[in-house]
């Protein structure tokens, strides 16, 4: 958990209209000015839930830097500023200041206005090396609390476009064959369906909800037709990175963007039909290891709940996806994408098209979660441990899935 202390000018706080009394947990937003010599340093340690990389050398960056760096008292004004999730805000009216919190790394931190933080940061560093401060500017303050999936947020703030694309492919039912899967299997005992948010909005209120887009990230790791296992440098890294991307690439089906849309239907559901006798299996296997995972850190005597994206010492962490079960330790998406896209190494395909294991996935885990935990961590610590950065390595997921292809290997030779 970390705090921190601003001083803000013009803070007010925005409840939600739909549940003024605060009674049913919706967001609750706050607003206020920082001048931009007290934005706290330490905020970009807290970048995770930025779905964009800031690369300071383009136009928009420059501008930003130009606006800030003239002394005109009006970058508050044409500046869109900075949108922040945060656990809780308690502000003190009499010493003016705002305390902002965060708990979980893959739910608080920056969500946009990323370029603008990094502006911020690296030229006060410079004015700093100078003997002097940047001119007396303001920068605006927009923190939201109780944001359950910083995601849908995250890209409709970056790309000024709400996200709809699921909620118009669940009005042509182009859900409707993994729907059949889903309906008729549970994990752990949890009839998970009743859970996955088809459409914007579909599980308001509802905890642990589970995007579809989520689990089309996760299936379209094992589609051979996305990211075949012949092709070894095609690691799916867009599965962790691009929620919506991940949906695009599973409605077209590797077909050419004039494609049309029976066309595309018709490869889809075909793809969805042969992969069926593993769809269960992947989300039985993402859900062992999200609660199995430190038992393959404990074997190499890693100390996983050293790692402030563990979250141990947080009073609440979010359930299992798929089980609902309660867990000791969170385990980011950043881990979780790499290592159970590795498991793709053990995919075949019958004559007939129809997809099966090479062998049995979750005993594949047990007997690899060491050597995979040490290859996850071995990176964690090269990379930061920044979850973000571990979920992007090419390296990592090359590794992991060289790992797999191995042991797949030696075992169908044996």
């Amino acid at each position: 958990m970390t705090t921190f202390t601003v001083p803000a000018k013009e803070f007010k706080h925005f409840r939600d209209p739909y549940d003024p009394q605060k009674g049913s947990g919706r967001p609750d937003k706050y607003r206020f000015y920082v001048n931009v010599n007290d934005v706290p340093e330490e905020l970009k340690d807290w970048m995770d839930t930025n779905p964009r990389d800031q690369n300071l050398d383009t136009n928009v960056a420059r501008a930003i830097r130009d606006s800030l760096l003239e002394d005109n008292k009006s970058f508050h004004l044409w500046n869109r500023g900075i949108l922040l999730s945060a656990s809780r805000v308690v502000y003190d009216n009499r010493s003016g200041l705002a305390r902002i919190t965060f708990e979980d790394p893959e739910i608080h931190g920056d969500i946009d206005g990323g370029h603008t933080l990094k502006v911020i940061l690296t030229q006060r560093e410079k004015q700093r090396d100078r003997g002097k401060t940047l001119p007396e500017q303001y920068v605006e303050f927009e923190v939201i609390v109780g944001v359950t999936s910083p995601e849908d947020l995250a890209e409709a703030r970056n790309n000024s476009v709400a996200v709809n694309t699921k909620s118009l492919e669940e009005l042509k039912d182009s859900f409707g064959p993994l729907k059949e899967i889903f309906n008729s299997h549970t994990i752990q005992g949890n009839h998970y369906v009743e859970r996955i948010e088809f459409r914007q909005n579909q599980m308001r209120g509802k905890s642990n909800a589970i995007d579809i887009r989520e689990i089309i990230g996760i299936l379209n790791m094992f589609n051979q037709e996305l990211y075949p296992n012949s092709d070894m440098e095609l690691a799916p890294i867009q599965s962790f990175s691009g929620r919506e991307v991940c949906l695009r690439r599973f409605l077209q089906m590797g077909l050419d963007d004039d494609a049309d849309e029976a066309e595309c239907r018709r490869k889809r559901d075909q793809v969805v039909a042969d992969m069926r006798p593993i769809i269960p299996d992947i989300l039985e296997l993402w859900d062992y290891i999200e609660c199995h995972f430190t038992e393959g850190t404990s074997a190499i005597a890693k100390r996983y709940g050293a790692k402030a994206y563990s979250n141990y010492d947080a009073k609440s962490r979010p359930n299992a996806l798929f089980s609902d079960a309660e867990l000791r330790y969170s385990i980011p998406r950043g881990i979780l994408y790499p290592v159970v896209g590795s498991f793709r190494a053990l995919v075949r395909v019958h004559p007939d098209g129809s997809y099966y294991w090479a062998l049995p996935p979750i005993q594949a885990w047990k007997d690899l979660s060491g050597k995979i935990a040490e290859l996850v961590m071995s990176s964690s610590q090269e990379l930061g441990n920044s979850p973000t950065a571990i979920g992007k390595s090419k390296n990592l997921w090359n590794s992991l899935f060289l790992t797999l292809s191995f042991h797949a290997q030696k075992t169908e030779r044996a």
